[in-house]
């Protein structure tokens, strides 16, 4: 359609070229209606070749199909790969907490300097903010390792037949004691940071509820004027912190317990693609 509308389009500018303006175009020759179908006439082809309607679903596969897949030297080039796709996600778990920990320093030094000024629709932008960032910080945390932890779930499967189980063995790990504090323990550094990322979440929330209620005045709805005994900034903070502290430690540990066999689920994405153009 392309080809024919482009053809009846030349066709009419030779017949009738730009030299003989002053003179009426054939009767047979619409130049309106002919730039109008070679318009709607391209832009429907550069739909019909730019976008393919791609169907993606996932199959569930077996050991014995998971292992036909990586067979023979495959196998070893997957095992390369699986290793350094592990080692790059790995860096970008870092990469990505430093990234989000220059925003929620930045949004906590804002903060506290905003205090002296009293502005507090300013200071609450700056608590909500902080408050996005550090759960996008958690969620991104979470997220990073779901991927490590697949890379290495195939590191497992696929080392058997090349090194052996190296990646799966460990050396005297579940032997640590947490009061001989010269020595190593088994903590884990992601839940760690997962459990930091939680912690300051909660902080920010709080921070924001507090800004919130010291702008109890501007609401149209009036609030009760408790007076406590206690400051409720101190205790609220004080039992978030000691919380983390528990969760650090009872959390922050790798898996302290071997278990003989594992299950786990093999998910196989595959594409339904179209053997023709619509």
């Amino acid at each position: 359609m392309v080809v024919d509308g482009m053809t009846r389009l030349t066709r009419a500018f030779l017949t009738h070229p730009p030299s003989a303006r002053g003179q009426n175009p054939p009767a047979d020759v619409d130049l309106a209606e002919l730039a109008g179908e070679l318009l709607v006439t391209f832009l429907t082809g550069l739909c019909i070749v730019g976008v393919v309607w791609v169907e993606a679903s996932m199959q569930l596969i077996d050991i014995r199909q998971y292992r036909e897949h990586f067979s023979g030297e495959r196998g070893n080039e997957a095992l390369k790969y699986a290793h350094d796709i592990r080692k790059f996600e790995i860096e970008l778990y870092w990469k990505r907490a430093a990234y989000f920990w220059t925003f929620i320093a930045a949004a906590l030094a804002g903060y506290f300097a905003l205090q002296k000024q009293g502005d507090i629709s300013s200071i609450f932008v700056v608590t909500c903010l902080g408050f996005v960032f550090s759960l996008g910080w958690y969620f991104v945390n979470r997220g990073s390792g779901a991927w490590q932890r697949n890379w290495e779930g195939h590191v497992d499967l696929l080392e058997d037949p090349v090194t052996g189980p190296l990646h799966k063995t460990s050396i005297d790990r579940w032997t640590y004691r947490f009061l001989h504090f010269t020595d190593p323990f088994p903590f884990s550094p992601s839940k760690i940071n997962n459990i930091l990322a939680l912690y300051v979440v909660l902080i920010w929330l709080f921070l924001m509820a507090r800004t919130a209620w010291k702008a109890r005045n501007y609401f149209p709805v009036s609030f009760p004027h408790p007076s406590p005994k206690v400051s409720v900034t101190f205790a609220v903070l004080f039992t978030i912190t000691v919380v983390a502290a528990i969760l650090l430690f009872w959390k922050g540990q790798s898996r302290r317990r071997l278990t003989p066999q594992s299950s786990i689920e093999l998910w196989v994405r595959t594409y339904n693609l179209p053997t023709h153009r619509p």
